[in-house]
């Protein structure tokens, strides 16, 4: 019998048959683990004096690669977190695991997981490599064995490889707070920024008043906000993306999507702003400069950057990086992308880069730069393509940083925010952090005439938050005399004979506004007689009492 060609063998091999024996030899080591040694010492086995059929199946075995399941062996191995059997992992954190192919190069065209993943991890099924990866944030704590098979089939069927692993997932340690936010008063449309300190936190709950922010997200940087593009032709240097003052009046203005298309097939010219939104055709960059100001009030505790891209960017907020997209680690002033992109998916799916929290304090009020340095994948392809917005808004996570993009009545309260993890799910609650805007006097008290003994009406016009008010009578600032009772916007004055001055004091949490005094003056009224006195008659010698009525000031 004359066993089948086996690949990897040398052509004097395939004409020679093999004896049984040699065949039995064969299928033996190629089911051992020792296979992984001897494969690789062929040659050294050429010289120890093995028989020539030795030299054969050991050959012969290093050519079928190590795809087939090895009794007793690992095939699939863990490469990331960590190696070994145990796939570690902290309960509420982000894991991804990767497996790979030991010994071999060849591609799995599925893989399986048999056995209970922890909650919250996912198999990504990667087919068309030789690594698969099991990503997601766990939600349960304990050992959970699992097998991993990579096979030749998309089904599941056909030659396989494996390997026995154990996600031990850990609880994680209790949070705490290092630095409490900080509150502040302000004038409105300011920007306030509010953090907080921690240790172990995987989650953060914002209230104000003790309320939970209510979920939601606005366009910060609308699809169709204006922006400006320029190709360079040698180093522009940095000023570009980092001075919102840098000189751009030879740039292109646009208002939306910014690339070309000569691709008839896949058609990115209605996603491209007009007129200006169009790049003359092969370039392989592009510089872009979006300046927007902080004027949309809803709180930010997340920012992201929704776009459709052909092929890559960098993005810059303010002149720190705050993403990149298949884009080099060493970028040039004329880098390339990373590689090509697929032209229906871009046409089809936006894309969402996350952008981390810390960068969220870097929006402040007034005029914000958001810079892009778009990358193409060469200069003679036949397209380009960048169209984006700025999102932000409340998730149901948050962040340990929350951002008041223009301080209104509506955003002025007592913040608090709780840091939780899986250990501890209620949180751990910080100290609250007051915002206010600071008052102000928008209308002082006008001045009255009265006629001696009536009362004056006296109001005041404020803004401000939490507001409380104190009238004093005497000159502004002299506090020697505050009047009982006199402590809303409107204020009667008792009746008054004599000319007399009073002011108010507006005040919150965050500080104090004074207004000047008013004048409530009483009228000089010239003398008169009101009622005369009476005739009477009496005895002699006898007294009488005469009353007259005057009127008149003093």
């Amino acid at each position: 019998m004359t066993p089948p060609v086996l690949p990897g063998l040398c052509a004097r091999v395939r004409h020679r048959a093999l004896p049984s024996r040699v065949s039995s030899l064969i299928l033996l080591l190629q089911r051992s683990p020792l296979v992984k040694i001897l494969m690789p010492e062929a040659r050294v086995i050429n010289s120890s004096g093995f028989a020539e059929a030795m030299k054969w199946t050991v050959t012969a075995v290093a050519g079928l690669g190590a795809f087939d399941s090895v009794s007793g062996a690992t095939d699939v191995i863990q490469i990331s977190p960590g190696t070994g059997n145990i796939v570690s992992g902290v309960a509420g954190n982000r894991l991804s695991s990767t497996f790979q192919f030991s010994g071999t190069t060849r591609l799995a065209a599925s893989w399986t997981v048999s056995g209970a993943l922890p909650s919250g991890l996912v198999n990504l099924n990667t087919a068309g490599l030789t690594t698969n990866s099991i990503v997601g944030i766990p939600a349960q704590t304990g050992d959970f064995p699992v097998t991993i098979t990579g096979w030749e089939n998309s089904g599941a069927t056909g030659r396989n490889a494996s390997g026995n692993f154990t996600f031990r997932i850990t609880p994680p340690p209790a949070p705490a707070i290092t630095s409490h936010p900080t509150g502040t008063a302000t004038t409105a449309g300011s920007v306030v920024k509010l953090s907080v300190g921690h240790t172990n936190g995987q989650s953060f709950t914002w209230k104000r008043n003790g309320n939970p922010l209510p979920v939601a997200a606005t366009s910060i940087v609308p699809l169709d906000h204006p922006r400006k593009w320029f190709v360079p032709t040698a180093d522009p240097g940095a000023a570009w993306r980092t001075d919102p003052a840098f000189v751009d009046s030879t740039w292109t203005s646009a208002s939306g999507g910014i690339g070309y298309d000569t691709n008839s097939t896949v058609d990115y010219r209605p996603l491209l702003a007009s007129p200006g939104g169009s790049i003359t055709a092969n370039k392989g960059f592009a510089n872009i400069r979006i300046p927007f100001t902080m004027t949309n009030p809803s709180p930010v505790s997340f920012l992201k950057l929704r776009y459709k891209c052909d092929d890559g960017f960098v993005a810059w907020l303010n002149g720190t990086e705050i993403g990149r997209v298949n884009a080099p680690a060493n970028l040039l002033w004329n880098s390339s992308a990373a590689s090509a992109t697929v032209d229906v998916d871009v046409l089809n799916n936006w894309r969402e880069l996350a952008i981390p929290s810390q960068h969220i304090p870097l929006l402040h009020q007034g005029t914000n730069l958001l810079a892009i340095q778009l990358l193409n994948s060469s200069s003679s392809s036949n397209d380009l393509l960048l169209t984006c917005e700025l999102i932000g808004g409340i998730d149901a996570v948050n962040s340990p940083h929350l951002l008041l993009p223009s301080l209104g009545l509506a955003e002025t309260g007592s913040y608090t925010v709780s840091v939780n993890n899986f250990s501890v799910p209620a949180g751990v609650p910080s100290n609250p952090a007051p915002v206010h805007i600071l008052p102000a006097v928008a209308t002082n008290p006008q001045e009255a005439s009265i006629n001696a003994g009536q009362s004056a009406q006296l109001s005041v016009s404020a803004t401000g938050s939490s507001l409380t008010y104190q009238w004093y009578q005497g000159n502004a600032g002299d506090t020697s005399h505050p009047l009982n009772g006199a402590t809303s916007a409107d204020f009667t004055t008792p009746p008054l004979n004599t000319t007399t001055r009073f002011w108010v004091r507006v005040s919150n949490p965050g500080g104090s506004a004074d207004s000047t005094a008013a004048t409530v003056t009483v009228l000089v009224q010239p003398p008169s007689i009101t009622t005369q006195p009476a005739s009477t008659t009496v005895s002699y010698n006898q007294s009488t009492r005469l009353t007259v009525t005057p009127a008149g000031t003093a």
